[in-house]
């Protein structure tokens, strides 16, 4: 059994889908179908339009080869939504190239899988078996989205899909009110790629770079609480904040601030090299209802790390209990940066790392493997 799979775009950013069919291709045919985003590209961002003209060059090459049964598919698609013509216009590409080149590469028998609600009119039309939805956010929050269009996809899919995995429990409760079998399916971590950090090797953009260092790594956007950030860095002006990623908005009067490094975006197989070097990871998002109801995957990957870790009050981050220093509020969060920079206990570091242990991307593919064999007799 084979997979078709709908997601953000290949290799943008190491997406919980991405780990997931990194392992599963090492059994299966993975085929990784490229889509449109979930909001209107902006004109007056670099950034949208940067990307825009992208996936226009990829169309030109459509289909290419990733991984020993991994294969990315970027299928002709105007980014736009809610407009009848271009909908079926853009359903009509997919149905047809997903159909063309699975049978060019011998799929076979398919499930799909998908992670983004815009491809309900497309999943049940390419011959597959089943239909997976894997909830991992509320994306009818997403800054720029359409919020009626997107919640009525995600209910048609939730109508139409076999399974449906949620990422968090507030997911899940979300989730299991239209569709019966939904199972909680938490972020995982690839605890091998972030255990071989090794701290005595500093990358060549952190030589200069004083500790303590406060640090985060992820897409700096919408969501992240600049102001929040920049309150921490003068809070405390002997440290440094290092922020490590994409830049999706305007950070130039980031640069102001003495004391706030921007590195930019890292290889994934680089990043805990840098990361090892954080004496805390921060988690300063915007504190709206879609961080509330989600489980940020770099919980996990800190807790890898053993870091002592300040975030704003996400419900799934309690689960940790004392091993994360939780905020109420901004100045609570400026607060318990301090106590985290005081912190000295090697045993607290042993516990965060142990509690992760268990929560490997194998150990998801083993869980997905019986949910398949147990209800549908499918193996993987």
């Amino acid at each position: 059994m084979n997979f078709i799979v709908f997601s953000d775009d290949y290799g943008r950013h190491p997406s919980s889908c991405q780990h997931l069919f990194n392992l599963i291709s090492a059994k299966r045919k993975v085929l990784w179908v490229n889509t449109v985003g979930l909001r209107v590209p902006s004109v007056a961002k670099g950034y949208d339009i940067k990307r825009s003209v992208e996936k226009i060059m990829s169309w030109f090459h459509p289909l290419r080869k990733v991984g020993g049964n991994l294969y990315v598919l970027s299928p002709f698609m105007l980014p736009f939504q809610g407009n009848k013509i271009i909908d079926t216009l853009n359903k009509c590409s997919v149905i047809f190239s997903v159909r063309f080149f699975r049978r060019i590469l011998g799929f076979g028998n398919i499930l799909t899988w998908t992670t983004v609600p815009n491809v309900a009119g497309i999943a049940g039309k390419l011959g597959e078996k089943l239909i997976i939805y894997n909830c991992t956010d509320d994306y009818s929050l997403w800054p720029g989205g359409n919020r009626d269009l997107i919640m009525a996809q995600e209910k048609a899919l939730l109508k139409k899909a076999d399974l449906v995995f949620a990422s968090s429990d507030s997911l899940f409760e979300n989730c299991s009110k239209l569709n019966k079998n939904t199972y909680l399916f938490p972020h995982a971590v690839d605890l091998r790629h972030f255990e071989k950090a090794d701290r005595s090797c500093v990358p060549h953009d952190l030589k200069t770079v004083p500790h303590p260092i406060i640090g985060f790594f992820g897409l700096l956007y919408e969501k992240i609480n600049f102001n929040l950030l920049v309150k921490v860095a003068r809070s405390y002006p002997d440290t440094s904040l290092v922020l490590i990623g994409k830049q999706g908005i305007d950070l130039s009067y980031l640069k102001d601030e003495k004391n706030i490094v921007l590195i930019g975006q890292v290889p994934f197989g680089d990043l805990p090299k840098y990361a090892v070097h954080f004496d805390v990871g921060l988690m300063p998002y915007v504190l709206d209802d879609e961080i509330r109801k989600s489980a940020p995957l770099k919980l996990k990957e800190y807790l890898a790390l053993g870091l002592p870790v300040v975030s704003v009050e996400v419900k799934d981050v309690h689960k940790y209990g004392n091993l994360v220093y939780i905020a109420r509020n901004s100045d609570d969060f400026i607060k318990k940066v301090g106590l985290a920079l005081c912190e000295n206990d090697p045993e607290l570091k042993r516990l965060r790392k142990k509690a992760v242990c268990g929560e490997t991307w194998e150990k998801r593919v083993q869980y997905l493997e019986s949910v398949l064999l147990d209800k549908y007799k499918i193996e993987l």
